[in-house]
């Protein structure tokens, strides 16, 4: 048990590395927009600097009351009407200017703020980062079945696995995600998975078992190659909220 402990505090430790985060909780990210800040470092920077600077003018705003129903109206009325990563870096790097400005102006809602592309408009986070590295993914030689199975994950220690990420989902967005260097396919007997690499430290990976269709964590890959396998409900739980936190553009509730 102290050894899976210590397996998970390392991949707790490399996931974090180099990373920024949002000013809300992103395992509870539920809309497109808190999925897309989350799964982007440098927007969940903006999103944190934001909040901070936020906080800053309305202690020094004579009306408190006004700057609020401001943040509101950015908030449902331009903020949340972007559908990609481009759009919100351009609305966060505006608002940040007008929140260190002298003086302090409701946004406006008479134009909405415009996609980078319009034929990804329509397109979530997760389908733009398949097409983007479909050949990366095909590289890693896993087979369509395991591409195509959903990983379950468990949000407790009570209720069985409900939650699940479909596998070549989160290899997209990992690949998506500045902090790792390189990611590499491992394999150990009949259990697959992938190797992570931070600069400056180890790497370090997770392995999975397929069960008619379905994919289940088995087993923490420390930097030494030593496989530590997962032995409680706890256990499952504590490598769920990772991958939560990997990936939360990928999460699905099973219907």
């Amino acid at each position: 048990m102290k050894q899976l402990i210590y397996a998970a505090y390392f991949l707790c430790i490399l996931f974090a590395t180099g990373s920024h985060a949002a000013s809300f909780d992103c395992t509870k990210a539920s809309t497109l927009v808190e999925k897309t800040i989350c799964s982007d470092a440098k927007l969940s920077e903006l999103d944190s600097q934001l909040m901070q600077s936020y906080k800053k003018a309305l202690a020094s705003s004579p009306d408190a009351s006004g700057m609020k129903s401001a943040q509101r109206t950015w908030l449902t009325g331009v903020r949340n009407k972007c559908t990609d990563a481009a759009c919100l870096n351009r609305v966060y790097t505006d608002r940040l200017k007008e929140l260190s400005g002298a003086e302090f102006e409701t946004p406006t809602l008479s134009k909405e703020p415009e996609s980078s592309s319009a034929s990804d408009s329509n397109k979530s986070p997760v389908e733009i980062a398949l097409a983007k590295n479909a050949t990366k993914i095909s590289a890693l030689g896993f087979s369509n079945k395991w591409l195509k199975a959903p990983i379950y994950l468990r949000g407790d220690a009570v209720n069985p696995p409900n939650h699940f990420v479909i596998f070549e989902n989160l290899l997209a967005m990992l690949f998506e995600n500045p902090r790792f260097s390189k990611i590499t396919a491992i394999k150990s007997g009949k259990f697959e998975g992938f190797r992570l690499k931070v600069k400056g430290a180890e790497s370090s990976g997770l392995l999975f078992r397929f069960d008619e269709g379905d994919l289940f964590i088995s087993h923490v890959v420390g930097g030494d190659d030593e496989l530590t396998p997962l032995e409680t409900a706890m256990d499952y739980v504590s490598l769920s909220m990772l991958v939560v936190q990997l990936a939360p553009d990928a999460i699905q509730r099973v219907k």
